[in-house]
């Protein structure tokens, strides 16, 4: 399998962005204690190959992963700060032709804090692509991007951000920025990469327009974790106060460092 982290991103919404805020310590005493480098260490467990996308401050992300050299390899997007996430992918895709493998490929996004169970659901198997999905969303939250589908077939049919509206009954969660792309969904993504490059729009999409082409194509399953599990997404200062002060201290009690 094979794991791309998109890191490219500036993070505008946060104040403080001396750093990336994917590298700023969740905890002081702790080396290692960062949201990227914990995702590295569950993901190298079971990830042949991680590939991590940087952009916004390039140099002092690639030298905080030099330890991780051998599994991961780092990729620069020169073009982060007029380009959406998903040519990020793209420029991983590019460089290292993932999508040319017979291997799983994890597209997900650096500003995450979870428990080691979120990556166990998309390990299951190989041979379907999967959103991951958390049951607890907000429904009125209109940032939060949510994931539709049918609760019996488990088949996503449309993410996108904002309230539901007259759709509630068919959310099944928050996306979480964890997608999965089958070995035999490779071709139809490089496909789609292809023609948002010659139309010339691929530059201002994000990675969740390629989910949502997956989920019009009948492509896309819901792999929703348990209500319980441990997970959050910064975006904000505030996000980042919760996770360093609240999620990750639980999170190292509950299973370790």
């Amino acid at each position: 399998m094979i794991a791309v982290i998109l890191a490219a991103g500036a993070g505008t919404r946060m104040r403080d962005r001396t750093v990336p805020k994917a590298m700023r310590p969740l905890a002081s005493k702790l080396m290692g204690a960062t949201m990227i480098e914990r995702q590295i260490r569950l993901l190298r467990q079971s990830v042949d190959w991680i590939i991590v996308v940087t952009g916004y401050k390039e140099e002092m992300l690639r030298n905080l992963l030099r330890p991780y050299r051998g599994i991961v390899t780092v990729v620069e997007n020169r073009e982060y700060a007029s380009t959406g996430s998903l040519y990020s992918f793209f420029v991983a895709q590019e460089k290292h032709d993932v999508l040319g493998r017979t291997f799983p490929v994890l597209l997900m996004d650096a500003d995450l804090l979870y428990s080691k169970e979120m990556l166990r659901k998309v390990h299951s198997q190989w041979d379907t692509s999967e959103v991951l999905v958390h049951p607890l969303c907000g429904y009125d939250d209109k940032e939060e991007v949510k994931v539709y589908g049918d609760s019996e077939t488990k088949m996503a049919t449309d993410i996108r951000k904002g309230s539901p509206g007259k759709d509630r009954d068919s959310v099944m969660g928050e996306a979480v920025g964890i997608v999965k792309y089958a070995p035999s969904d490779l071709d139809e993504v490089y496909d789609r990469l292809s023609v948002w490059k010659a139309d010339g729009s691929l530059h201002k999409r994000e990675h969740e327009d390629l989910t949502k082409h997956m989920c019009d194509r009948g492509l896309m399953s819901v792999s929703r974790c348990g209500a319980d599990t441990l997970f959050m997404e910064v975006d904000t200062e505030e996000d980042f106060e919760e996770a360093s002060e609240v999620m990750f201290p639980h999170i190292v009690e509950k299973e370790g460092f």
